[in-house]
């Protein structure tokens, strides 16, 4: 999984990170410091899976998922907190969080979180398709329904529905 990590606790980010590379396999793509330069981050990279804290300056962690989800942007997030207030909890469950850790995490708090992500993004990938199935789909004429793949595109993508698109396609190889 490619992961983004957003804590305004320098020890904390570096340390999420560093278990993260040094014990999985899965690759630590940014760390930000706060939700409006995770967002930034988010959408330029589109992770895997965002892992923030709730409370930070600037935009905390909850305002940063509430983004995601209202943009319909395709996001797996896990809140971290130091707090175990049921509002945080029940606001990070209505913008579809996966998890909600309290801190202070340890080394088996994290491969377990990360596991039980990646399994969820496995099955969804399975039921629902990956965006780079749909679109093989679609320039190979798999597909007979057109509209449909490409409102399903739009959605998965997080494009405005109004908006008119071009689909430019390459080949490079076994890339």
């Amino acid at each position: 999984m490619r992961i983004v990590v957003v804590e305004d606790e320098i020890k904390i980010r570096k340390g999420i990170a560093k278990i993260i590379e040094s014990q999985t396999e899965h690759v630590v793509q940014g760390e930000a410091v706060n939700g409006q330069e995770g967002l930034e981050m988010i959408l330029r990279f589109k992770p895997d899976l965002v892992i923030t804290d709730v409370r930070m300056p600037k935009m905390d962690g909850l305002e940063m998922v509430q983004h995601l989800y209202e943009r319909k942007i395709p996001f797996h997030a896990v809140i971290l907190s130091g707090y175990s207030e049921f509002e945080y909890a029940r606001k990070a469950i209505q913008y579809g969080v996966d998890e909600y850790l309290l801190k202070p995490l340890d080394i088996h708090d994290i491969r377990k979180m990360l596991d039980k992500v990646e399994e969820k993004i496995q099955r969804e990938q399975i039921t629902n398709g990956t965006p780079g199935m749909y679109l093989r789909n679609l320039i190979t004429g798999k597909e007979s329904d057109v509209e449909k793949i490409c409102g399903i595109l739009k959605d998965i993508c997080g494009f405005p529905a109004e908006g008119s698109y071009q689909l430019f396609a390459g080949y490079i190889g076994a890339a």
